[in-house]
């Protein structure tokens, strides 16, 4: 899908705009095809449960011809109900062989993917990571254990193993994509070549910090496994990342050898009218990030997070469109999201993360307790808030009405800002259904009097119920 839009793209663009140009408010055919779509794939998922014991499909002629004939009516409902067949029809007759092109990369990735063993092609990748490592190593701890045969490395009798996932090719395959996604949105923005060698840069990178991660990971296990194994080594790797694919995006706008905008006159632009909107979320998701290497079983220093963000907020305070007016419609809405969170949640939560929340608390001294619930609902009711609201509603939902997003008034609605904001704000939640109608909810108290204080009052009210409820029930997984 990929390659066919970066093919066609100019193709698509002016086919979907004289679509909807010429389309009617009127015209509900889409749904139509959208419930086909679903009951296709409802039809898949019966024959999937009855036919469990095929073990191949090929075994089964009737059970592969329904698996086949339901996934080409899914594909072709749920192209349909996207946009009217006419659509499809010019896209195809204008360029052909777009989709032929699109069909090969998408053959060719799934099959390097797939079968790269047969190829040998992460092979050398992980012999240069255990050899590198292990040289490393020796340079800086004693008692060092290697067995490069199996690529087993470790110190003082705690011992990793070294496989193909271990060699940071998935951190380099996100930073492939995210960095070509990047480099295509902003490509009359860049210099081309010289950007390109940012690619090889980026990878060389990500493996050479990699390698600093398996080594402090070893150093760290044999001092505490569990902080290693359960901490650290599940979330470095998203961090180095980061790291790497925000220094690469800095790179391209600093430096005049990759960007045609010259750095001076960066200088005196005026100050990212995004920053108070998105900041507050970004300091939340590396606050979690970094705490949670160190509280692997139970987020100890939450209220730590809780003042971070604070003090974000207070240095943003005067960029904020905030104005703190009581709406009860807007209470109304919260209560409404947060019976529908705990309908869709479950009212019991996860009783085994329940249990080890409650056992990590008891553990804790009266003060230190009280200090975590009091930060836990602080930042869930005021703040957090607060930070979503910013970059959900008040940002992305305008954002994706116009470019020059401070022009958009709030009240202004769209479908597609509508739908677009609300269903990434559920998928930054574990519980993704629900977080996309509670975002709807929250946007339905903005638009009603064009306020965004009132889609934090809707979502402070979402969160203070949901605290009330597992501080009462003790069901603390529901604050996950």
């Amino acid at each position: 899908m990929a390659a066919a839009i970066a093919f066609g793209w100019t193709t698509y663009r002016d086919e979907a705009r004289r679509t909807l140009a010429n389309s009617s408010p009127d015209d509900f055919t889409w749904i139509i095809w959208a419930l086909l779509s679903s009951l296709a794939i409802l039809g898949i998922v019966q024959l999937l449960h009855t036919h469990a014991e095929v073990s191949l499909p090929y075994d089964n002629l009737a059970f592969t011809l329904g698996i086949a004939s339901l996934t080409l009516v899914a594909l072709i409902s749920w192209c349909l109900a996207v946009m009217p067949g006419q659509f499809w029809w010019n896209c195809v007759g204008r360029q052909p062989l777009t989709l032929l092109g699109a069909t090969a990369v998408g053959l060719s990735v799934y099959t390097i993917n797939h079968h790269y063993l047969l190829f040998g092609l992460l092979v050398p990748l992980e012999r240069v990571t255990v050899d590198a490592s292990s040289a490393l190593l020796h340079m800086v701890a004693q008692n060092v254990f290697v067995d490069r045969g199996n690529g087993v490395l470790g110190v003082n009798g705690f011992t990793v193993r070294i496989e193909e996932a271990c060699t940071g090719v998935e951190g380099i395959g996100l930073f492939s994509v995210f960095f070509a996604v990047y480099l295509w949105v902003f490509r009359d923005e860049l210099r081309f070549p010289q950007t390109l060698v940012l690619i090889p840069i980026g990878f060389l990178a990500l493996f050479c910090l990699n390698v600093l991660r398996i080594i402090t990971l070893i150093l760290l296990g044999a001092w505490s496994s569990s902080l290693a194994v359960k901490g650290f080594h599940s979330v470095t790797g998203w961090l180095l990342f980061n790291a790497v694919t925000l220094s690469a995006v800095v790179a391209t706008k600093q430096s005049s050898v990759f960007s045609k905008t010259t750095p001076q006159s960066r200088h005196i632009r005026a100050q990212n009218p995004a920053a108070p909107y998105l900041m507050p979320l970004v300091t939340i998701l590396l606050a979690a990030m970094v705490t949670r290497i160190f509280s692997f079983k139970f987020d100890a220093l939450y209220p730590l997070r809780t003042a971070i963000l604070a003090a974000v907020l207070w240095f943003y305070r005067k960029g904020l469109p905030l104005r703190w007016t009581l709406s009860w419609s807007a209470v109304l809405l919260g209560c409404v999201a947060f019976a529908v969170w705990i309908l869709l949640a479950g009212p019991a939560g996860t009783p085994g993360r329940d249990t080890a929340v409650a056992t990590a608390l008891n553990g804790l001294s009266s003060l230190r307790a009280g200090l975590w619930v009091t930060g836990r609902v602080a930042g869930a009711v005021m703040l957090v808030p607060i930070a979503e609201e910013l970059a959900f509603r008040g940002y992305l939902l305008r954002k994706l009405v116009a470019a020059d997003f401070e022009n958009v008034a709030f009240r202004h609605f769209s479908w597609l800002s509508f739908l677009g904001s609300s269903v990434l704000f559920g998928l930054l939640h574990a519980e993704w259904l629900a977080g996309i109608l509670a975002g709807m909810l929250f946007a339905l108290a903005m638009y009603r009097r064009g306020s965004l204080t009132d889609a934090v009052v809707a979502h402070g009210t979402t969160n203070g119920l949901l605290a009330a409820y597992v501080l009462i029930t003790g069901h603390w997984s529901l604050w996950d």
